[in-house]
């Protein structure tokens, strides 16, 4: 029910630059993923990563929240960086991973960022808002952590784990 064997282990290989066609196609599956889920889960997903479909590279793709067409803006965000971290609050927030599951959990909702684009060429920028929140659920995918083990209350994530479980 909680996805693919990696998404409970943390991804530690780096995508090579510049990207073998092999890699490629990786990258190339996660964005037909998300593309698909969009399709399905209308208005709810707004990125997917490589674990969760079954790659074990720091790769996620998201969607241009304000774009008029999210399909046709697919931001590729690879071996992403949390540099610094700012005012924190409690959002709720849902999985593809785990479709039947809210949580509310903190989050930042400022961040300095660091990633690599598909040209290899390094990103430095602050994110903020849902796409701040998007950086933080998928880096977490990628370092193993499903958004059940960011909930604070500690009945509440008992009872997210009992309804995981069965």
């Amino acid at each position: 029910m909680d996805g693919h064997p990696l998404l409970k282990q943390k991804n530690t290989e780096p995508l090579p630059v510049p990207f073998a066609d092999e890699v490629l196609d990786l990258i190339s599956k996660t964005g037909q993923a998300l593309k698909s889920d969009l399709g399905f889960h209308a208005n709810k997903a707004s990125a997917t990563c490589a674990s969760q479909v079954g790659t074990p590279y720091r790769l996620f793709v998201t969607i241009n929240c304000k774009s008029q067409n999210p399909c046709s803006k697919l931001s590729y965000i690879t071996s992403p960086k949390a540099l610094r971290c700012h005012t924190e609050n409690h959002y709720e927030e849902g999985c593809l991973s785990i479709l039947t599951l809210l949580a509310e959990v903190k989050r930042h909702n400022i961040l300095d960022a660091e990633y690599f684009n598909l040209d290899g060429k390094l990103i430095q920028r602050q994110i903020q808002a849902r796409e701040a929140l998007v950086f933080q659920h998928e880096g977490d995918h990628l370092d193993g952590i499903l958004m059940t083990g960011k909930v604070q209350d500690p009945k509440r994530r008992k009872s997210m784990t009992t309804i995981l479980n069965t």
